[in-house]
C-alpha cells in the first residue's frame, strides 16, 4: 500500500497491490535457477547453490523454496555467528529496513551450512528481499577462476617460448648457413 498526497501533502488516496505469494516464490525460484544454471555443474555435484526469498519486517518467510516454511518459520531463529560475525546488528538493521552496507560480505552459519547473505529492501514494504550463498560455492569459483587464469599464462608463456625458440634457430641456422657460404668462397 502507497499513499497518494496532494501538492499540499494531505493523503488523498491509496494505491495498493495483492500479489500472490505462489507467484512471488515461483519468480524468485527462477531467478535462482537462472543464476544456478551458470555454475549448474558445480552447483549440482557440490550442491552449492544460492537461494532467494522475501521476509518480513519480524523475519518472517514471505516466500522460500520450502513451502513449509512460508507464513510458518521465521529467518531470524535460522542465522548463527561464524567467525565473529554480528548476528545481532544484523538482525536489528533487518528488522529496521536499512540496506545492507556493500563492505566485504560476513559469513553467517544459516540452516546449517556457511553462507553469504546479501538483503536488500522491498520498496514501498516491510519486506526484505534475502539472498543466501555458500560460501563453498564462491570459494570453489574463485579457485576454479584462479586454475583457468594459470592455464592462461602458462599457455601463453609456452607459447612465446615456442615462438622465441624458432626464431632463434632460424636466425642462428641462417647466420651459420652465411657463415659456411662465406667460407666456401673464401676457400
Amino acid at each position: 500500500m502507497v499513499p497518494v498526497h496532494d501538492k499540499t501533502g494531505r493523503t488523498v488516496a491509496v494505491i495498493g497491490a495483492d500479489i500472490s505469494l505462489d507467484w512471488l516464490t515461483s519468480k524468485l525460484s527462477e531467478m535462482d535457477s537462472t543464476i544456478n544454471k551458470n555454475e549448474m555443474l558445480m552447483a549440482s555435484k557440490f550442491d552449492l547453490k544460492s537461494n532467494s526469498f522475501i521476509i518480513n519486517h519480524d523475519g518472517t518467510y514471505m516466500t522460500h523454496h520450502d513451502e513449509k516454511r512460508i507464513m510458518k518459520d521465521t529467518f531470524f531463529n535460522k542465522i548463527e555467528a561464524c567467525d565473529g560475525s554480528d548476528v545481532e546488528g544484523l538482525v536489528a538493521k533487518m528488522k529496521d529496513g536499512l540496506e545492507q552496507e556493500y563492505k566485504r560480505p560476513e559469513k553467517y552459519i544459516i540452516d546449517g551450512e556457511e553462507c553469504y547473505l546479501f538483503y536488500t529492501p522491498v520498496k514501498y514494504t516491510q519486506w526484505l528481499m534475502v539472498t543466501t550463498v555458500p560460501c563453498h560455492a564462491i570459494d570453489m569459483l574463485s579457485f576454479l577462476n584462479g586454475i583457468s587464469m594459470s592455464l592462461i599464462c602458462i599457455l601463453g608463456m609456452l607459447a612465446i617460448v615456442i615462438i622465441y625458440y624458432f626464431s632463434i634457430k632460424h636466425s642462428f641456422d641462417r647466420e651459420v648457413k652465411r657463415a659456411a657460404h662465406s667460407y666456401q668462397n673464401a676457400g
